[in-house]
């Protein structure tokens, strides 16, 4: 219900969904998905871009913890009640006065821990087929995943597409962009300035896959180069310096 309503204020506001400045430079297979991971509070005037992979549960859990006028909710292991509750979408000068975020990742980490996730799920194993050819529904490698995200899915899932293709102005002006890397820290200054309080985050495991810490037995030299082609534009605006 609250995707129908903020669905419906984009098209009473812009003539259309795909017409609101948000979400009219997304590419046009992504824009739904997109809507759907906007968070917007006019009265703690901020604005959250969620990117799918980059702790969003732990982050829309947070926030909801400083936001009594939201529902808040006791058994909400994945996060996907605390993140319907904070969708929104602002108007774009609601945007520009609020304080704007986005959390990113290392692509390759990103793109790692897409494939431990969403392999091994039913619904994304069905519509994706991710199974090695030839066998008893053996699940694809990592390297097999690359390919055919190469060969042509790489924008058919905002969980694997590229950062750069989610963010709304590909991240340009906003208040802050902030690093999963530096999770813990990057968040206790956002909740600073928010709502002026100290951050006490709601997560028993920050990352449910762990790709992050397996990285270097996954990507090898033939992986890094996929990678680095697929997601060059990720590379060049969020990590060109390579710090973290």
């Amino acid at each position: 219900m609250r995707y129908i309503f903020v669905k419906a204020k984009a098209i009473w506001q812009y003539g259309g969904k795909s017409r609101h400045p948000l979400i009219k430079d997304i590419y046009p297979g992504l824009q739904n998905n997109v809507m759907r991971r906007i968070c917007y509070s006019r009265p703690h005037n901020f604005t959250y871009v969620r990117i799918p992979k980059v702790a969003n549960s732990t982050i829309c859990k947070t926030l909801l913890n400083y936001m009594p006028e939201k529902r808040q909710f006791e058994d909400d292991p994945t996060g996907s009640k605390s993140k319907r509750e904070l969708r929104d979408l602002p108007r774009l000068e609601q945007f520009h006065e609020s304080f704007s975020f986005a959390f990113t990742r290392e692509p390759a980490s990103r793109v790692l821990s897409a494939w431990m996730d969403k392999t091994r799920n039913p619904s994304f194993q069905g519509k994706f087929e991710f199974t090695e050819p030839g066998t008893d529904n053996e699940l694809i490698s990592f390297r097999s995943f690359l390919e055919l995200l190469d060969r042509d899915l790489l924008m058919k899932n905002p969980h694997w597409s590229p950062q750069a293709q989610i963010l709304p102005f590909k991240g340009k002006g906003y208040s802050c962009l902030a690093k999963f890397e530096n999770l813990n820290a990057d968040l206790e200054m956002i909740v600073g300035e928010i709502f002026g309080q100290k951050l006490q985050i709601d997560s028993k495991q920050v990352e449910q896959t762990g790709a992050s810490s397996k990285v270097a037995e996954y990507v090898g030299d033939y992986e890094r180069k996929l990678i680095q082609k697929m997601y060059e534009e990720d590379y060049d605006l969020f990590y060109s310096d390579g710090q973290i």
